[in-house]
């Protein structure tokens, strides 16, 4: 009969804890991220979000509550922009991130004021705004060949984000924003292309037509020195072909000098060979 009594208090208590809400399985808060316990209790207790957020562990809860999981480190959201309209008109194609995280210890106070999707909701828009903003105030070539440009940019905003966040009293943490990756249309690309390329060959043929102009001057300047030695010296036109001839025969031996196993046939004016030198002898 005793038995029976404990047996049938046990169940009550069982019947009452369930009703309450108090009974239920353990749950798990992974390493770098915080728990917002959500109670929502059948008879008693408090509902709501909890002010204290879970930490890394496992923690007992009422049946009726859930933790939702809230990741505190830096994440990255990425954003794409096509067609951007710059200050001159082009349109352009880039992507931007932005590195936020909640705060540490807040996870509550985000959770009850702006939700889990507090990204989309609060912070999205308003960041591609700025970043679109940007864009539209730069010159295409400015935004797509000149660093210095979308580094100013990205100071600009993270101020201008921060800003807006603390305005909103969102308790995250903006870490960083980047503009990269940015193209004007491929039709741009191609007559880019083409100009640069018409560009180079105006600077080859330039440097070619200096070549052969300095060329000329230089054979010009030969011809008339060879004029005024011959006039000085007398020498009709096959003398001095004839001494020139000589010349050149003797600038060959000058190379050959120092060459072992190599001959030499002289040539005079006549078309004779003289007798072979030998270089080096």
């Amino acid at each position: 009969m005793q038995q029976q009594n404990r047996i049938k208090q046990a169940l009550t208590l069982a019947a009452i804890l369930t009703l309450t809400g108090c009974i239920y399985g353990p749950e798990s808060v992974e390493a770098g991220h915080e728990g917002v316990r959500v109670d929502k209790p059948y008879f008693f207790g408090h509902e709501g979000v909890q002010e204290t957020p879970l930490e890394t562990g496992t923690h007992w809860i009422w049946f009726s509550s859930s933790i939702v999981d809230y990741d505190i480190r830096p994440s990255q959201y990425n954003e794409n922009f096509d067609d951007v309209i710059t200050s001159d008109n082009t349109p352009v194609d880039f992507r931007a991130y932005v590195l936020v995280q909640p705060l540490p210890g807040s996870t509550p106070l985000l959770h009850k004021n702006f939700g889990p999707n507090w990204y989309k909701s609060k912070v999205q828009e308003v960041f591609r705004t700025m970043i679109r903003d940007f864009a539209r105030a730069q010159p295409m070539f400015e935004l797509t060949t000149n660093p210095a440009v979308t580094t100013s940019g990205e100071a600009s905003i993270l101020n201008e984000l921060r800003a807006y966040i603390d305005d909103e009293q969102l308790p995250i943490v903006v870490n960083r924003v980047v503009i990269g990756g940015v193209t004007p249309p491929k039709a741009v690309l191609e007559e880019t292309a083409r100009t640069a390329a018409q560009e180079q060959r105006v600077r080859t043929e330039g440097a070619r037509t200096e070549a052969e102009v300095a060329r000329k001057s230089a054979e010009t300047a030969k011809a008339e020195a060879d004029l005024a030695y011959a006039q000085a010296f007398g020498l009709t036109p096959d003398q001095f072909l004839t001494y020139r001839s000589l010349e050149i025969q003797r600038e060959m031996v000058e190379v050959v000098r120092n060459k072992d196993n190599v001959n030499v046939s002289i040539i005079t004016g006549s078309g004779e060979a003289l007798p072979t030198v030998r270089a080096g002898k």
